[in-house]
């Protein structure tokens, strides 16, 4: 169970970074001829709730036994001693990333980022259903992602609204 919670650690932190690409709201900067393109508020908070399933899940690790890869805890004083985050994804070249790419605008990339969240959700239910042990954690981490796919809906209700 270990490796198959690291691997949903290693897809959310991909959807993460992908949800934090997404920049759907945009700003007049000296008019209408010089726009610059930023993150709504919508898909700020779903790259957060994001962040913290997969962060929760880290606590599902530690309820099965797992050694925290953070070895320097209470002990850094400087940049160096900070050890870079662990299951990270690397969407360089991956098939996530090149289905991502090929969607055309905005709105389908919400949209099929809320898909591949709801697959991911399903998989966390599943632990959470079939282990008492990690129950609370896993629950936690399920309605996180829960809370990201909303998130991208209300991104959607959002860009409804302003069309």
């Amino acid at each position: 169970m270990n490796e198959q919670i690291k691997e949903l650690r290693v897809k959310i932190d991909g959807l993460a970074q992908l949800t934090k690409q997404l920049k759907g709201f945009k700003k007049h900067v000296l008019g209408p001829e010089s726009q610059i393109w930023y993150p709504s508020q919508e898909t700020t908070n779903a790259y957060d709730s994001l962040l913290l399933a997969k962060a929760w899940l880290g606590k599902v690790l530690e309820e099965l036994g797992e050694q925290t890869p953070y070895v320097n805890d209470g002990k850094r004083k400087t940049v160096e001693d900070i050890e870079p985050a662990a299951n990270v994804s690397d969407l360089n070249g991956g098939a996530t990333k090149h289905n991502f790419n090929m969607l055309s605008n905005h709105i389908e990339k919400v949209d099929w980022l809320r898909q591949e969240i709801q697959h991911v959700t399903h998989v966390v239910y599943q632990i959470c259903v079939n282990s008492s042990k990690i129950r609370f954690d896993s629950e936690i981490s399920y309605r996180h992602l829960c809370e990201a796919r909303f998130w991208l809906g209300f991104e959607l209700q959002r860009i409804k609204k302003n069309n």
